[in-house]
């Protein structure tokens, strides 16, 4: 912004699919991808983040209701995910990675 200081906001939930059975999010900082399993019975799912050019940067199997994934190893930017559960498909865009 005008005086070079950068601030970033609190990342909240807006609108979307309440009833999804997964949660997908990342820190305020961009340094951890959230997972969030809503369903009542345990379900695995397949995790895929994607650079902006298209090369596949993490791939993860998650096997537990809640999970923390460090990605400060990312550099900073904008990253497409997929995961996969269920023979069901959820999208969507993540700010991720150091400065």
């Amino acid at each position: 912004d005008i005086d070079g200081q950068e601030k970033l906001s609190s990342v909240i939930f807006i609108d979307g699919d309440q009833s999804a059975q997964w949660k997908v999010w990342a820190g305020e900082n961009g340094n951890i991808i959230y997972l969030y399993n809503n369903g009542s019975t345990a379900t695995n799912a397949m995790l895929k983040v994607f650079a902006v050019n298209g090369q596949q940067v993490i791939t993860k199997t998650i096997t537990q209701g809640t999970t923390e994934i460090p990605v400060v190893n990312l550099a900073r930017g904008l990253y497409h995910f997929q995961l996969v559960y269920d023979e069901k498909i959820i999208t969507g865009k993540l700010l991720l990675g150091s400065n």
